[in-house]
């Protein structure tokens, strides 16, 4: 049996902990849409930025609530993001529904 409780998801209990932040775990435990989602919102920040993720990790980028429960993006450790989106304002909305989940990231960088 997997260790996270994941086994259900592609690539299992190993791709869960290269990817998503322990927060991010810790708030999927048992729901994979959760995760899924996120996986979906952590897609759309790279796909803004440009760069796919060539230059930048899957774990590097959290996916976060505020105090009303909005999603949010926040850069997780030391490296630079790929143009500065690490300094970027970013606005973002996730939705799952059963097996689908989808996300849009909106960037505005600095000029």
């Amino acid at each position: 049996m997997s260790t996270l409780g994941w086994s259900s998801v592609a690539g299992g209990d190993r791709m869960i902990e290269r990817c998503f932040t322990a927060d991010e775990r810790r708030y999927a435990v048992g729901r994979p849409d959760r995760l899924a989602a996120r996986w979906a919102a952590k897609e759309a920040v790279v796909k803004a930025l440009g760069t796919g993720f060539r230059g930048i990790a899957a774990h590097q980028i959290e996916i976060v609530h505020n105090a009303r429960g909005e999603p949010s993006v926040a850069a997780v450790g030391t490296m630079p993001w790929p143009h500065g989106g690490d300094g970027w304002t970013w606005g973002l909305t996730i939705s799952h529904e059963g097996d689908a989940a989808a996300a849009l990231a909106v960037a505005l960088a600095p000029e």
